[in-house]
Protein backbone atom coordinates (compact mmCIF):
# COMPACT_ATOMS: atom_id res chain seq x y z
CA UNK A 1 0.00 0.00 0.00
CA UNK A 2 1.41 3.42 -0.95
CA UNK A 3 0.57 6.19 1.54
CA UNK A 4 2.19 9.62 1.43
CA UNK A 5 5.15 8.33 -0.54
CA UNK A 6 5.71 5.40 1.80
CA UNK A 7 5.17 1.81 0.73
CA UNK A 8 3.77 -0.47 3.44
CA UNK A 9 3.68 -4.25 3.37
CA UNK A 10 1.63 -5.88 6.10
CA UNK A 11 2.80 -9.17 7.55
CA UNK A 12 1.36 -11.48 10.20
CA UNK A 13 2.74 -10.88 13.69
CA UNK A 14 5.21 -13.58 14.62
CA UNK A 15 5.36 -15.01 11.11
CA UNK A 16 8.53 -16.40 9.64
CA UNK A 17 7.95 -14.53 6.39
CA UNK A 18 10.46 -11.88 5.40
CA UNK A 19 9.53 -8.25 6.07
CA UNK A 20 9.67 -6.16 2.89
CA UNK A 21 9.49 -2.38 3.12
CA UNK A 22 10.16 0.28 0.51
CA UNK A 23 11.63 3.43 2.01
CA UNK A 24 10.33 6.89 1.19
CA UNK A 25 13.52 7.62 -0.77
CA UNK A 26 13.11 4.45 -2.83
CA UNK A 27 9.46 5.32 -3.48
CA UNK A 28 10.50 8.82 -4.68
CA UNK A 29 13.15 7.28 -6.95
CA UNK A 30 10.59 4.88 -8.39
CA UNK A 31 8.12 7.73 -8.99
CA UNK A 32 10.84 9.88 -10.60
CA UNK A 33 11.75 7.11 -13.04
CA UNK A 34 8.10 6.79 -14.02
CA UNK A 35 7.87 10.56 -14.65
CA UNK A 36 10.74 10.40 -17.15
CA UNK A 37 8.76 8.27 -19.60
CA UNK A 38 5.88 10.20 -21.23
CA UNK A 39 4.36 6.99 -22.65
CA UNK A 40 4.32 5.33 -19.23
CA UNK A 41 2.87 8.43 -17.59
CA UNK A 42 0.09 8.79 -20.15
CA UNK A 43 -0.99 5.17 -19.66
CA UNK A 44 -1.03 5.33 -15.87
CA UNK A 45 -4.37 5.32 -14.02
CA UNK A 46 -5.08 7.80 -11.19
CA UNK A 47 -4.58 6.25 -7.73
CA UNK A 48 -8.30 6.39 -6.98
CA UNK A 49 -9.19 4.52 -10.21
CA UNK A 50 -7.35 1.18 -10.22
CA UNK A 51 -6.98 -0.77 -13.44
CA UNK A 52 -9.20 -3.82 -13.88
CA UNK A 53 -6.49 -6.24 -12.76
CA UNK A 54 -5.78 -4.14 -9.64
CA UNK A 55 -9.28 -3.71 -8.17
CA UNK A 56 -9.18 -5.06 -4.63
CA UNK A 57 -11.97 -7.13 -3.17
CA UNK A 58 -12.49 -8.23 0.41
CA UNK A 59 -12.57 -12.02 0.36
CA UNK A 60 -10.74 -13.12 3.50
CA UNK A 61 -10.87 -12.12 7.15
CA UNK A 62 -8.17 -13.26 9.58
CA UNK A 63 -9.27 -14.31 13.07
CA UNK A 64 -6.59 -14.82 15.72
CA UNK A 65 -8.03 -17.33 18.19
CA UNK A 66 -7.18 -19.20 21.37
CA UNK A 67 -8.44 -22.55 20.05
CA UNK A 68 -8.54 -23.22 16.30
CA UNK A 69 -10.58 -26.38 16.94
CA UNK A 70 -13.23 -24.62 19.07
CA UNK A 71 -13.54 -21.76 16.60
CA UNK A 72 -13.92 -24.10 13.63
CA UNK A 73 -16.52 -26.14 15.50
CA UNK A 74 -18.47 -22.95 16.34
CA UNK A 75 -18.66 -21.65 12.76
CA UNK A 76 -19.34 -25.13 11.33
CA UNK A 77 -22.15 -25.88 13.80
CA UNK A 78 -23.94 -22.53 13.79
CA UNK A 79 -23.25 -21.13 10.30
CA UNK A 80 -22.62 -24.23 8.16
CA UNK A 81 -19.02 -23.34 7.28
CA UNK A 82 -16.64 -26.06 6.15
CA UNK A 83 -13.17 -26.24 7.63
CA UNK A 84 -10.08 -26.96 5.54
CA UNK A 85 -6.42 -26.93 6.44
CA UNK A 86 -3.08 -27.89 4.99
CA UNK A 87 -0.65 -29.60 7.40
CA UNK A 88 2.14 -27.35 6.10
CA UNK A 89 0.16 -24.14 6.74
CA UNK A 90 -0.57 -22.44 10.06
CA UNK A 91 -3.90 -21.08 8.79
CA UNK A 92 -7.17 -23.00 8.73
CA UNK A 93 -9.83 -21.71 6.33
CA UNK A 94 -13.55 -21.67 6.99
CA UNK A 95 -15.72 -21.38 3.88
CA UNK A 96 -19.44 -20.65 3.78
CA UNK A 97 -21.59 -22.92 1.62
CA UNK A 98 -23.33 -19.73 0.41
CA UNK A 99 -20.17 -17.90 -0.72
CA UNK A 100 -18.87 -14.69 0.80
CA UNK A 101 -15.67 -13.99 2.65
CA UNK A 102 -13.44 -16.83 3.85
CA UNK A 103 -12.55 -16.78 7.54
CA UNK A 104 -8.87 -17.49 8.03
CA UNK A 105 -8.31 -18.94 11.50
CA UNK A 106 -4.84 -18.58 13.03
CA UNK A 107 -3.62 -19.61 16.48
CA UNK A 108 -3.11 -16.42 18.50
CA UNK A 109 0.14 -15.83 20.30
CA UNK A 110 -0.19 -15.84 24.08
CA UNK A 111 0.40 -12.08 24.12
CA UNK A 112 -2.46 -11.35 21.68
CA UNK A 113 -5.72 -10.17 23.20
CA UNK A 114 -8.64 -11.86 21.46
CA UNK A 115 -12.17 -10.53 21.16
CA UNK A 116 -11.74 -7.27 19.29
CA UNK A 117 -14.56 -4.77 19.67
CA UNK A 118 -13.79 -2.75 16.55
CA UNK A 119 -14.70 -5.50 14.09
CA UNK A 120 -17.98 -7.38 13.80
CA UNK A 121 -18.70 -10.31 11.48
CA UNK A 122 -22.21 -9.81 10.06
CA UNK A 123 -24.07 -12.78 8.60
CA UNK A 124 -27.01 -12.17 6.24
CA UNK A 125 -30.04 -14.04 7.60
CA UNK A 126 -33.52 -13.38 6.26
CA UNK A 127 -35.34 -14.87 9.28
CA UNK A 128 -33.40 -13.50 12.26
CA UNK A 129 -35.83 -14.82 14.92
CA UNK A 130 -35.93 -18.30 13.36
CA UNK A 131 -32.13 -18.43 13.17
CA UNK A 132 -31.85 -17.27 16.80
CA UNK A 133 -34.15 -20.12 17.90
CA UNK A 134 -32.13 -22.67 15.89
CA UNK A 135 -28.85 -21.45 17.40
CA UNK A 136 -30.30 -21.38 20.91
CA UNK A 137 -31.12 -25.09 20.62
CA UNK A 138 -27.42 -25.65 19.77
CA UNK A 139 -26.11 -23.57 22.68
CA UNK A 140 -25.55 -20.16 21.04
CA UNK A 141 -27.67 -17.38 22.51
CA UNK A 142 -27.96 -14.06 20.70
CA UNK A 143 -28.94 -10.87 22.49
CA UNK A 144 -32.13 -8.92 21.92
CA UNK A 145 -33.33 -8.39 18.38
CA UNK A 146 -32.96 -4.75 17.35
CA UNK A 147 -35.08 -3.13 14.64
CA UNK A 148 -33.63 -0.49 12.30
CA UNK A 149 -34.87 1.04 9.04
CA UNK A 150 -36.76 -1.97 7.69
CA UNK A 151 -34.48 -4.73 8.94
CA UNK A 152 -33.51 -6.36 12.22
CA UNK A 153 -30.34 -7.76 13.76
CA UNK A 154 -29.04 -9.51 16.87
CA UNK A 155 -25.56 -9.80 18.32
CA UNK A 156 -23.46 -12.49 20.01
CA UNK A 157 -19.81 -13.45 20.54
CA UNK A 158 -17.78 -16.33 19.14
CA UNK A 159 -15.64 -18.51 21.48
CA UNK A 160 -12.83 -15.94 21.40
CA UNK A 161 -15.06 -12.96 22.17
CA UNK A 162 -15.19 -11.66 18.58
CA UNK A 163 -18.42 -9.80 17.87
CA UNK A 164 -20.81 -11.47 15.45
CA UNK A 165 -24.20 -10.37 14.23
CA UNK A 166 -27.06 -11.83 12.25
CA UNK A 167 -28.91 -9.27 10.15
CA UNK A 168 -31.76 -9.10 7.66
CA UNK A 169 -30.43 -5.82 6.21
CA UNK A 170 -29.43 -7.49 2.91
CA UNK A 171 -33.07 -8.51 2.40
CA UNK A 172 -34.70 -5.22 3.48
CA UNK A 173 -34.57 -3.55 0.04
CA UNK A 174 -35.93 -6.64 -1.71
CA UNK A 175 -38.94 -6.73 0.66
CA UNK A 176 -39.81 -3.05 0.18
CA UNK A 177 -39.42 -3.21 -3.61
CA UNK A 178 -41.70 -6.29 -3.77
CA UNK A 179 -44.52 -4.36 -2.10
CA UNK A 180 -44.50 -0.75 -3.34
CA UNK A 181 -46.79 1.67 -1.52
Amino acid sequence: MLVGGWQFVFVRPGSASRHCFLSQAAARQKNASQRQSPRLLSSMQPLNQPTNDMKPSLNRIMLYVRSVEATCDFYERHFGFTCSSDPDDRITELKSPNGGAILMVHQAAKSVKTGQVTVKLVFDIEDVEGFKEQCSMQGLDFGSTHKADGYCFANAKDPDGNSISISSRAFAHAKTSDHPD
